[in-house]
């Protein structure tokens, strides 16, 4: 018995023996674990560090700490992926949201913060050269504010643009319009009173100016203007009236049609009015005021920049309507990616604007000039 027992007490003393020791391994391995992980979030810290700054001197003084590098790539399919990495040995997180079954596509540009651009950028691909701060108006995005906080922030943001009708009449709300900041695309019909003194003027407030060509409706009631594109037409007064249209504007970036569901329709008129287009170096953005009409199919075919209306803004003069339209197209880009919608030159249009400004920074949707979201072969306007 006494054997037994003495037995007993030295298997005890080997078992805890061998407790402290695995106990002992166990927490040495532990700190040489944490210790390598530190180091190496310190050398990915200062590897970042050039990737962002690079190609920019950094004045005397200035810390890393005093502003925040943001980078945009607005084009998705659907889903959110934001990444955001603190410099320094700060703690490095990553989140990607995507729902089920949604696919991201490359990005299409990057811009750090709206109105300045880089290169374009694909995940798991170097870090681009971005400027620091952001805009403090989006009609000026050249002027900058620092932020606190050291942090470099990857955004993927859907795009809209808005294209507001019917310029160039002497419209009591066209002042309004001018003054709201907002970076709209200003559709300008040719030969009114007051056509180039508005172009003009929105061109000086950083807007995006394009023709809104007059084209034959489907109604035959409807009275045409002198210089409208119908189907009747040869093809040498279609090229003539499209090239006085464009004239009396003055420089424009694209156009797209005032009317026209009928004309939109005729293939042969389209592809005469999309030559004169191509050959100016211009894109043309579907009014979709029919839904016969064919001029993305035969835009795509030509290789010529077109996009799509998807949401008429202002069918009704009541805001509350027109505020909801404006929430439609903001789930339009935020599901897309981007979308596109057209309003005119009314009060309800504006003051629903107006009303809506905080709703797209709440949204994360970037108001951009339809020339950022042409040939994006959209669906058709719903």
């Amino acid at each position: 018995m006494d054997e037994i027992r003495k037995v007993i007490r030295q298997d005890r003393c080997l078992l805890i023996t061998a407790v402290i020791v695995i106990l002992i391994t166990v927490s040495l391995v532990f700190i040489a674990q944490f210790l390598e992980l530190r180091d190496s979030q310190t050398a990915v810290s200062a590897s970042l560090l050039p990737a962002a700054v690079s190609g920019k001197a950094k004045p005397e003084g200035e810390h890393l700490g005093e502003s925040r590098w943001l980078l945009v790539c607005p084009k998705l399919q659907s889903g959110v992926l934001a990444e955001s990495l603190r410099l320094y040995g700060k703690c490095i997180s990553v989140a990607n949201q995507n729902q089920a079954g949604t696919e991201l596509d490359p990005c299409s540009e990057i811009s750090a913060g709206e109105g300045t651009h880089v290169a374009p950028w694909r995940l798991g691909q170097a870090l681009p050269v971005v400027s620091s701060g952001i805009p403090t108006s989006l009609l000026a995005p050249s002027s900058e504010v620092p932020l606190p906080e050291a942090r470099l922030e990857i955004r993927f943001l859907p795009r809209l643009a808005l294209i507001i009708d019917d310029w160039g009449y002497d419209w009591a709300m066209a002042d309004r319009f001018l003054s709201l900041d907002l970076p709209f695309t200003a559709a300008v019909l040719p030969g009114r009173e007051k056509s180039q003194a508005q172009a003009a003027l929105l061109r000086q407030r950083g807007h995006e100016v394009i023709l809104h060509l007059p084209m034959e409706p489907i109604d035959p009631e409807i009275e045409l203007d002198e210089g409208c594109i119908t189907t009747s037409l040869d093809e040498a007064e279609i090229r003539r009236r499209v090239e006085q249209a464009l004239a009396s504007v003055g420089e424009v970036a694209g156009v797209n049609n005032h009317m026209g569901s009928k004309a939109s329709s005729d293939e042969r008129v389209v592809r005469i009015v999309l030559e004169v287009i191509g050959e100016h170096g211009l894109y043309f953005v579907d009014s979709r005021t029919a839904p016969t009409s064919v001029i993305d199919r035969v835009a795509a075919e030509m290789g010529i920049p077109a996009a799509v209306n998807q949401v008429f803004l202002d069918h009704y003069s009541d805001v509350d309507k027109v505020k909801a339209q404006i929430e439609r197209l903001i789930r339009r880009a935020k599901r897309d990616g981007q979308a596109v919608g057209i309003g005119h030159v009314r009060p309800q249009t504006y003051y629903a604007l107006a009303e809506m400004l905080p709703r797209f920074h709440e949204e994360g949707v970037v108001i951009v000039p339809a020339s950022r979201i042409v040939s994006s072969s959209p669906d058709s306007q719903d």
